[in-house]
C-alpha cells in the first residue's frame, strides 16, 4: 500500500502468480490512512502482452475496489511505454522481470501523474469503520504437509541448505514419481525453481496430465520460492490422489531436470 498525505492507493505491481488466498484476502487494503509503508515495484507479467490483465492483478483490483482505494497498474504503464516500440522488456528490466533505473522511472512518472491528477481533492475523513472482509478467515481449512516428511523411490530428503532456502524434497531422475493422497478441495505446490529446474507432469485423479517446469532464468546461482495452485475446483471434503513425475524434456535453457518439493499446500472446508 502506497499512503500520500491524503488518501491511500493501491499499487497493482505484482503479478507473478500471486493468490490472495496464500496472502490473505484484503490484508494489504485493510491498512488505515496514514500508515504508508515504502511502495515496492513488483513482478511484471507477462499477461498484459496479450491484451488482457494478470491474475495477481485482477485480484489487486477487486480489492481495491471493494474497499474504495485508488489503485495504480504499474504493470500497464511499462506496458503501454514498450507498445510505443521504443522500449522493451529487456531495456526497462534487469532480468526480465524487476524494473531497473529507466523502468522505475516510468513507475515513478506514473505514480507522479496519478497524485499530481488529485493534488486538489479534498482529504477524505477517517475510515473508522471498513467494509466486511471479502472472506471470513482466509487461512480456514488451509494446511500444507512439508517435502521433507514425504517419500518416494527416487527422491531425496534435502535438510535446509542455508538461511534462504527450506528444507524440500528433491528428484531429478527423469520417471521419479510421487504420489500423495489428500482430501480437500484445492492443491498446490511450494517449489524452489531455479537455472537446474526441470518440468514435471501432474495430475489429479483420472484427470489429464499437465506441465509445469520449476526453471527460471532469473534465478541465478541459487534456487528460489515459487508457489503454484493447481487446481482450486475439486470436489469439496472428497478423497483426492496427486501424482507428480519428472518429465522427460525440460525447457531449453534449463541445465538439469532437479525439482525441488518443500511442500504441498491444500485446502478443506470439511
Amino acid at each position: 500500500v502506497f499512503a500520500d498525505a491524503k488518501r491511500r492507493v493501491l499499487l497493482a505491481a505484482v503479478g507473478r502468480g500471486v493468490d490472495f488466498r496464500d496472502l490473505g484476502l484484503g490484508g494489504a487494503a485493510a491498512k488505515p490512512s496514514g500508515s504508508a509503508s515504502t511502495p515496492r515495484v513488483g513482478d511484471v507479467a507477462p499477461g498484459y502482452e496479450a491484451g488482457g490483465t494478470p491474475k495477481a492483478v485482477g485480484l489487486h483490483k477487486s480489492i481495491a475496489k471493494h474497499y474504495g482505494v485508488p489503485e495504480i497498474d504499474l504493470g500497464r504503464a511499462l506496458v503501454d511505454e514498450i507498445k510505443t516500440g521504443k522500449s522493451s522488456w529487456e531495456s526497462l528490466t534487469a532480468d526480465g522481470v524487476h524494473p531497473n533505473a529507466a523502468g522505475s522511472a516510468i513507475c515513478f512518472r506514473a505514480i507522479e501523474k496519478f497524485l499530481e491528477a488529485r493534488a486538489g481533492d479534498v482529504a477524505a475523513e477517517p475510515v473508522v469503520v471498513l467494509p466486511s472482509p471479502l472472506t471470513k478467515d482466509p487461512f480456514h481449512g488451509a494446511y500444507v504437509i512439508k517435502g521433507s516428511t514425504l517419500y518416494a523411490p527416487g527422491w531425496m530428503k534435502v535438510p535446509k541448505p542455508d538461511s534462504q532456502i527450506p528444507p524440500h524434497l528433491e528428484a531429478e531422475a527423469v520417471g521419479s514419481e510421487l504420489e500423495h493422497q489428500f482430501t480437500g478441495s484445492a492443491v498446490g505446490l511450494f517449489l524452489l525453481v531455479g537455472p537446474d529446474g526441470g518440468d514435471i507432469e501432474w495430475s489429479i485423479d483420472d484427470g489429464p496430465p499437465q506441465r509445469l517446469s520449476a526453471w527460471d532464468g532469473q534465478a541465478g546461482a541459487s534456487p528460489r520460492t515459487k508457489f503454484v495452485i493447481l487446481a482450486d475446483n475439486l470436489r469439496s471434503g472428497g478423497e483426492h490422489k496427486l501424482t507428480i513425475r519428472v518429465h522427460s524434456e525440460k525447457q531449453p535453457q534449463a541445465t538439469g531436470n532437479r525439482i525441488r518439493i518443500a511442500a504441498i499446500m491444500m485446502h478443506c472446508d470439511c
